[in-house]
């Protein structure tokens, strides 16, 4: 947590590192980890003495559980893609690909990248249910979905 919190105020605050393409990928992967952790922290605090949860009864903090814990590992695997790409595109031999990797095509790699991690966590939202003995678990369709995706 403290190292996430140290590479983001390095990162925004100095003028070294502004419009900078990889500093701007550890940013963006340091804030999504730290809400990684802050969800795996309340997800521990809301954890009652019997080794039950909150999503073990309530419907929505089920869904709202599921939807977080797999964005929040999902998006940073994306943003390590992101940076390899930039990479490859950095280091060619053209020209023209080296021209490509700016400030504004990271921008936009990340912005479609999480946007496609949220849309692919949300869709099994519909297939979590409580089942009274164990708790918060996805049906058959959310698993056969998890399967084949």
């Amino acid at each position: 947590m403290i190292g996430n919190c140290l590479n983001i105020l390095v990162f925004t605050n100095l003028k070294l590192f502004h419009r900078n393409q990889c500093a701007f990928y550890l940013c963006v992967e340091s804030i999504i980890n730290v809400a990684a952790l802050i969800c795996t922290f309340i997800d521990r605090i809301t954890q009652y003495p019997d080794g039950h949860d909150l999503g073990d009864y309530s419907l929505i903090w089920c869904k709202i559980r599921a939807v977080l814990e797999q964005a929040v590992k999902l998006i940073p695997f994306s943003v390590i893609c992101c940076a390899a790409f930039d990479q490859l595109l950095s280091t060619s031999h053209w020209c023209t690909l080296r021209q490509m990797s700016t400030f504004k095509l990271a921008q936009r790699l990340i912005f479609i990248a999480t946007g496609l991690a949220i849309i692919y966590s949300t869709l099994p939202i519909f297939w979590y249910a409580i089942i009274p003995p164990i708790g918060c678990l996805p049906n058959n369709k959310a698993l056969n979905y998890f399967l084949f995706f």
